[in-house]
């Protein structure tokens, strides 16, 4: 393959990463919502799982596509989709997914003070 061929070859795989940033999001999310002392395995093992359906993902297209065999940049690619993903999008997301648990957490406030205003109002009647 020459250097014309590769170019886009490089441009799928730092698109590859990005969307890999995505995913690991997404897992690393899961993870983070369970209790404190389970944290840590689960997010080893979400670690884990990341890794594994990324290789997978990246194997299946490069099947997919007919690519040639794997070669240097392929994982330069990945690498740096990654680090465009951490480095722009994932701020973003992170801003979002604050947003939206502060807002969750508001609503659950709420709720459980009208609960605790209810019962305080059985007691006085």
């Amino acid at each position: 393959m020459d250097g014309a061929g590769q170019l886009p070859v490089f441009f799928l795989c730092v698109s590859l990463g990005l969307a890999g940033g995505f995913v690991y999001e997404v897992v690393s999310l899961a993870a983070l919502s369970r209790p404190k002392k389970w944290r840590i395995g689960l997010r080893f093992v979400a670690d884990i799982t990341f890794f594994v359906a990324f290789a997978g993902l990246c194997v299946f297209t490069a099947s997919w596509l007919c690519l040639p065999s794997f070669r240097e940049y392929y994982y330069l690619g990945f690498a740096l989709g990654l680090l465009i993903y951490l480095k722009t999008f994932h701020k973003a997301v992170a801003f979002f997914k604050k947003m939206c648990y502060n807002r969750i957490r508001k609503l659950v406030n709420c709720l459980k003070s009208r609960k605790n205003f209810r019962k305080k109002e059985e007691k006085r009647i």
